[in-house]
């Protein structure tokens, strides 16, 4: 380390005879580093009193000069031991007396400033900076010397921004004589500060303009608010002073009391779990009136798992309500409208299927006779017609068969038309299991049956009819007589039987052929069956 001029090293004296010695002292010394004898004369006697005090003195001496490297080693020590603490320091470190002298610095301030530590220690600190630098420097530490109190300031340096700290050291007379410096780099913390800044200019922004208010508030049943955004006004009423810390009015008084309880239970619920809840209900406003509010919230939480507050957003759903519950109304509305529609057309459907039953029913009353409930006369022209044109498409017989019952006008002279008719239906039923599936049968007339039998050949025809008159002939049909007595009766049938190609190829010539054929039976004694006669004309009364 360079000496200043004003500064000594020099050890004072620890023995008072040292002032009397000091030109031995010097005499000794000089002759003992030039390795010469040192003459004493006749003081080289031990006994001589100069001796003596020669061995004190040189005793003495050798004392002191212990004692001085003793110290110089723990300056030393006490040098390296600062050095090594102040390298420790991450920051720029530094100490100076009062004039500015460099005393000692840290790697970090040493490579911040980019200088030699052999050319640095031991110089002016206001040389390491420009000249107006270095006069507000001197000006700071001026005002630490004669406060003796601590003081910082920011500087830019080399692009980044520096707080020095500047911090006295006293001597035993409390008078400044040192300063420490700490110089800390806080770039990165200014940037981010910049950047919190206008996150929280933002934020601000965003909350100032937001629909509703954002909150801060106690879990309690006040719902004390610590924080409310500028929309409080526009929402309840209320300003946000008057309701932070309950000075008006708490908010649980604008919670419509219908809702609160669900309010309360709905929070509860979200704390329990540590996440978020979301409530629709009611407040009352500072005028009086009632709006409907939807509310997102969630606990704060320590570091320790204790509730600290509540923070969340309120926003006016009034108008979304009204409408979703005009919606609901027209819904429901709409639904009673769509069950007394579906009432309505479950009646119409059903008189539609009422009159499409009356209508079949007139239909099938068209086409049935009304006594024995078989095909009349009306439906068997057309059926009769439509069954030759389709057997004729696949080249198959049709067949023909007049059924008529023989003397029946003795039944109705005897017993009365009401009996006839009961005989009738008799034979009507009898007839039905007699004929096959795909076989029309028809009530002619009176007492007279036709039969129209699609891919009938002459051959089974004849035996069709045979099986059909012998049945008939060996069934009693029964009738209630008009004094009420159940009878039976025994009759017998005529047949004329034709069949298509070889008798006729038309409905009328088939109707004519088989016609022929049934009064051929009556007159060769009924009870017959009779196919195609060779002449027609021949009629006969039954």
């Amino acid at each position: 380390m360079k000496q200043r001029s004003g500064d000594s090293c020099d050890i004072q004296p620890s023995c008072p005879v040292r002032a009397a010695a000091e030109p031995v002292k010097t005499a000794v010394d000089a002759a003992a580093e030039a390795g010469l004898p040192v003459a004493l004369s006749e003081s080289d006697n031990p006994a001589h009193p100069l001796a003596a005090e020669v061995a004190r003195l040189t005793a003495c001496l050798q004392a002191e000069r212990e004692e001085h490297r003793r110290i110089e080693r723990e300056l030393r020590t006490s040098q390296e031991t600062l050095q090594a603490f102040m390298d420790a320091i991450t920051e720029s470190a530094l100490l100076m007396d009062a004039q500015g002298w460099l005393l000692a610095a840290n790697q970090t301030m040493l490579a911040r400033l980019r200088l030699d530590p052999r050319a640095a220690i031991g110089s002016s600190v206001y040389t390491l900076v420009p000249p107006d630098v270095a006069a507000r420097r001197r000006a700071y530490v001026e005002r630490v010397i004669q406060t003796g109190q601590p003081l910082s300031f920011e500087d830019e340096r080399l692009g980044r921004c520096i707080e020095n700290s500047l911090y006295p050291v006293f001597d035993d007379r409390g008078a400044v004589t040192r300063l420490a410096v700490l110089g800390l780099d806080i770039t990165e913390r200014r940037e981010t500060q910049a950047a919190l800044e206008e996150n929280r200019r933002r934020l601000q922004t965003l909350i100032s303009n937001l629909p509703g208010i954002a909150y801060r508030c106690r879990n309690d049943p006040d719902w004390s608010m610590e924080f409310l955004s500028e929309g409080c006004q526009g929402l309840t009423g209320y300003t946000a002073a008057e309701l932070i810390g309950n000075s008006a009015c708490s908010y649980a008084d604008l919670i419509h009391p219908a809702d609160r309880q669900a309010v309360w239970e709905g929070v509860q619920t979200g704390v329990r779990h540590q996440g978020p809840f979301q409530l629709t209900y009611r407040i009352r406003t500072a005028d009086g009136g009632e709006k409907w509010v939807w509310e997102k919230g969630q606990g704060i939480f320590d570091v320790a798992g204790q509730l600290e507050a509540l923070e969340g957003f309120i926003t006016d759903i009034t108008e979304r309500r009204l409408a979703e519950m005009r919606l609901n109304q027209t819904l429901a509305e709409l639904e009673q409208a769509n069950r007394a529609l579906a009432q309505a057309n479950g009646a119409l459907e059903e008189a539609k299927r009422a009159l499409e039953q009356s209508l079949a029913r007139q239909a099938e009353l068209a086409v049935r006779d009304p006594l024995t409930g078989l095909y009349n006369r009306r439906d068997m022209d057309r059926a009769l017609r439509e069954e030759l044109a389709r057997c004729a498409r696949y080249g198959q017989p049709v067949g023909f068969l007049i059924l008529d019952l023989d003397h029946f006008k003795a039944i109705n002279d005897t017993w009365g038309h009401p009996a006839g008719d009961q005989v009738l239906i008799a034979l009507a039923r009898l007839l039905e299991k007699e004929v096959r599936p795909n076989d029309r049968l028809i009530r002619y007339g009176g007492e007279e049956f036709a039969l129209i039998a699609p891919f009938l050949t002459p051959t089974a025809g004849v035996m069709l009819a045979e099986r059909i008159r012998a049945r008939v002939a060996a069934t009693p049909l029964a009738f209630i007589g008009p004094d009420g007595q159940a009878r039976a009766v025994r009759l017998t049938v005529s047949l004329g039987l034709a069949c298509t190609p070889t008798d006729a190829s038309t409905a009328d010539g088939l109707l004519a052929q088989a016609d022929a054929a049934l009064y051929r039976a009556k007159r060769r004694g009924r009870n017959r069956v009779e196919g195609p006669v060779a002449s027609a004309g021949e009629h006969e009364e039954s």
